[in-house]
């Protein structure tokens, strides 16, 4: 359990956390959002290793961070193993 709102610092820290030791799901509608974009999760779990973290929201009583890069979106939130909410593509 993490002490929320976090800082995008402490965001991508324990994001980089998650993805090593392999403690993240993707909720379906993430990988559905994915599917849309003809994209998969290998590509989530590169945005979210690349990608710059931005300042928490309150949503549903949850706190999501966006981490993104120039091309994805991804929407996490921290639950015991991280979860990707949603994912979402950057239009060119």
């Amino acid at each position: 359990m993490v002490d929320e709102p976090l800082s995008p610092d402490r965001v991508k820290k324990l994001v980089l956390q998650a993805l090593d030791s392999g403690r993240v799901y993707f909720r379906p509608h993430a990988i559905r959002a994915l599917a849309d974009d003809k994209l998969n999760t290998v590509d989530a779990e590169r945005a979210m290793r690349g990608g710059i973290a931005h300042p928490g929201e309150l949503v549903s009583g949850e706190w999501r961070y966006q981490i993104s890069t120039r091309r994805l979106t991804v929407v996490v939130t921290f639950l015991d193993p991280l979860h990707v909410v949603t994912c979402f593509a950057h239009k060119r």
